[in-house]
């Protein structure tokens, strides 16, 4: 047989002849990541003695195109040497989790000002509330959205809006929490009929008259002092559903600081579609704007008692 054809057909032979043609091959890898042989295959077969018989050889790669065989010989499977994925690696990315029912799962709160920067009453309100790791988003009455609460942890808003020139009918329906210390909007929110709110000064104490150990910050039923300075609060009549916390001393009807669960059937007819709030510190404004901060210490520990509540 010419050395041409031995050489074509050598590796093949040897494997079908030779004993240790079912034992697999070492295999060498190039280190550079190449792919390219040594060039050692070329000087194997020049150096065959022309005897007429096959000689041992080196395997070499496998013939292509009319000499290569019909069938290939059975390997051991390649070891899988990628980096396993890490867990969850693969799965679709729908977004962070929700928050659920009310709100977002964020730790954003949607102040709705009237006053910017805020003052007053206002600035405790911030102050409580960052203390909790919450961030604040301002943004103006003559501005706001129901698109601005997407996503927001709680809307607060304030008792410095304009309210004789904000419409707050479009934010009744937003399902996320909210702090209300304006009472000419609690209609328009569904919180109270459009008579079924008002207000009363001269005040630094509140009536405790629930018992909820968030709502109350702790505190027994009774009067509790929770203005330093002499102010004013603001007040609605709830429905049966609401939680009413603290009404004026000696008024009773007055309810300064009450809360609705969501889901609640509220005064003017709308359920509640996320928790809602009046809460009672509050200054009659613009004109001017006041920049006396009421609350003492124990107005404090009730007002985070009553955020801890709305974020609950």
């Amino acid at each position: 047989m010419p050395r041409a054809a031995i050489l074509a057909f050598a590796p093949f032979v040897l494997f079908a002849c030779s004993p240790a043609a079912n034992a697999p091959s070492p295999v060498t890898t190039n280190d550079s990541g190449s792919g390219s042989g040594s060039g050692n295959e070329g000087e194997a077969a020049a150096s065959l003695p022309d005897t007429g018989e096959i000689a041992p050889i080196e395997a070499g790669p496998l013939p292509t195109g009319e000499d290569a065989p019909s069938e290939l010989p059975d390997s051991a499977p390649a070891e899988d040497t990628s980096t396993p994925a890490p867990d969850g690696a693969g799965a679709p990315d729908t977004g962070p989790p929700s928050g659920g029912a009310e709100g977002g799962s964020g730790n954003t709160v949607l102040m709705i000002d009237g006053a910017m920067p805020t003052v007053g009453l206002d600035g405790q309100y911030r102050m409580v509330l960052q203390s909790k790791g919450l961030v604040i988003q301002d943004v103006r009455e003559t501005a706001v959205k129901p698109s601005d609460a997407i996503g927001k942890r709680l809307v607060l808003l304030s008792y410095s809006v304009d309210s004789a020139a904000f419409d707050a009918t479009p934010l009744a329906g937003i399902p996320v929490p909210m702090i209300v210390t304006e009472h000419q909007v609690l209609a328009k929110l569904g919180m109270t009929t459009a008579a079924g709110h008002g207000f009363q000064g001269g005040e630094t104490q509140i009536a405790i008259i629930s018992s909820d150990p968030l709502l109350t910050a702790g505190f027994p039923m009774g009067n509790l002092t929770v203005y330093g300075p002499t102010g004013e609060f603001f007040w609605g009549l709830t429905s049966p559903g609401a939680i009413n916390v603290a009404t004026v001393p000696g008024t009773p009807a007055h309810i300064v600081y009450f809360a609705y669960p969501a889901g609640v059937m509220m005064a003017g007819g709308l359920a509640a579609p996320a928790k809602r709030m009046l809460f009672f510190a509050v200054a009659h404004t613009p004109n001017p704007y006041s920049t006396v901060p009421f609350m003492n210490a124990d107005g404090l520990k009730i007002l985070s008692g009553a955020i801890d509540w709305m974020l609950k």
